[in-house]
């Protein structure tokens, strides 16, 4: 057995827990079906989901957020990361381990669930009612242990508010995929999405996608762990996770309607439409992770070393996800520069596609430069978060000063507007670019962190 999991299992699950949790259980469940009456069968399964929520999801949830935050704070992190352990190993035995007492309780719930879906809906509810709750705990789980392996990978101190937030990243997680459900069961028997040219089942679809992003999270657990090993990561998986966002949104652009063609919806307009939604997916993971990676001055010296004499193809297998991201968002822009047909943008016309696409691209490029440059200091432990209020004035400010008067005109001066894609909006963002990558460039002289070694 893997010793990890092992270990858990010992500490988890004593003779005591085993049985106050079958009890406890059993007792709720016979009140409320005694308070329900005739209808104690729906009573049942709404206890059900409602004791799912508490026991698998949220405290569950907790566990999974504090099961590698916990070693770090009591200094035994380093111990299991010089042991014999693998990372699949830690992975398996801190995210199923740490929570097996909650799944202990949830296994009870399930069942308990299943026997009221079954007696009343049929084996095929049953089944899919299960797989649902099933799958939707493991994602909260794994991405509340991906946001906490994001932050150990930070090296910084963990406080117990931190685990709050590791919790919240869960729960975020689990009411996104919970909403979609909800949607699926209550929509009409037959009901349909409209993905590219392809209309599955509404409950299949977002029951599969669960599943597919369910192992998305487990993957991104297991290449951060692989990191906190010293082992190296090739960018390749993060490119895929990437391409699925990006086609996984792109596919239901009609359903999402963010992206309206004006005109009748022609080829150009419906590759518009794709493609932007792909370049909006991109431009989110942009900013992500160039807030969540760590900034790693010397792979950016060896990345800029490794293009100066050609070797392209080891420079792009030390990409860092939001050089990634960034690629792909130029590329999505670079295509719509050359194809983009006039559309409306979240309820709002883009007066000149190009024209608004330069623009957004430099607002970027002054963002990613005020990053690099609240990061290129000795002390960077507070760089990402400087970066993010200066961004955040920078475009809040504006909008607060012109956006109630309607200077729309004005307003795309500093902020990338759909409605006013004009040619003094470029020059604005091309000239504030050019002044955050002036002060870029100035900082990493004076730090010395710009010299590309022999």
């Amino acid at each position: 057995m893997n010793p990890e999991l092992q270990r858990n299992i010992w500490l988890e699950l004593s003779p005591l827990r085993l049985l106050l949790m079958p009890v406890a259980l059993g007792l709720i469940f016979a009140a409320a079906m005694s308070v329900g009456g005739e209808a104690r069968l729906e009573a049942l399964g709404q206890t059900a989901r409602s004791l799912h929520f508490l026991i698998v999801i949220l405290w569950g949830t907790w566990l999974a957020a504090r099961s590698v935050v916990s070693e770090v704070r009591e200094r035994t992190w380093d111990g299991q990361r010089l042991s014999a352990l693998g990372a699949y190993q830690l992975v398996w035995g801190k995210l199923f381990g740490a929570t097996i007492y909650a799944w202990y309780g949830g296994a009870f719930i399930l069942a308990a669930l299943a026997f009221a879906e079954l007696s009343t809906d049929g084996a095929g509810a049953a089944v899919t009612a299960v797989a649902y709750h099933l799958l939707i705990g493991v994602f909260a789980h794994a991405v509340a242990m991906l946001a906490s392996l994001l932050a150990v990978r930070r090296r910084y101190a963990h406080r117990r508010i931190d685990v709050a937030l590791f919790l919240i990243a869960g729960l975020i997680a689990a009411s996104v995929g919970s909403s979609f459900w909800t949607a699926a069961e209550v929509a009409p028997a037959g009901a349909t999405v409209s993905w590219f040219a392809f209309e599955p089942g509404m409950r299949a679809f977002f029951l599969g996608s669960l599943l597919i992003f369910v192992l998305w999270a487990l993957i991104g657990c297991y290449r951060l762990m692989r990191t906190e090993l010293q082992y190296r990561n090739s960018p390749v998986v993060f490119a895929g996770f990437l391409l699925y966002l990006m086609a996984y949104v792109a596919g239901l652009g009609a359903s999402l309607e963010l992206v309206e063609p004006l005109t009748r919806a022609g080829w150009a307009e419906m590759n518009t439409l794709y493609v932007s939604l792909a370049a909006a997916v991109a431009y989110g993971l942009l900013y992500a992770m160039a807030f969540l990676d760590p900034k790693d001055w010397v792979r950016y010296r060896w990345i800029g070393a490794a293009l100066g004499r050609g070797a392209v193809l080891p420079a792009l297998g030390a990409l860092q996800g939001w050089m990634v991201a960034g690629l792909a968002f130029l590329a999505c822009m670079g295509w719509l520069l050359l194809t983009a047909a006039p559309v409306r943008l979240a309820g709002e016309a883009v007066a000149d596609p190009r024209l608004f696409i330069l623009a957004l691209v430099l607002f970027v490029l002054r963002d990613l430069a005020l990053i690099l440059f609240f990061n290129a200091r000795a002390d960077t432990r507070r760089g990402d978060l400087g970066a993010l209020v200066c961004i955040a004035l920078l475009y809040l400010v504006p909008v607060a000063m012109f956006g109630p008067w309607g200077a729309i005109g004005t307003l795309a001066l500093f902020v990338p507007s759909p409605e006013a894609g004009s040619l003094t909006s470029v020059l604005s963002a091309g000239v504030q670019a050019a002044l955050a990558l002036a002060l870029l460039l100035a900082r990493l002289g004076a730090m010395g962190r710009g010299r590309v070694p022999a």
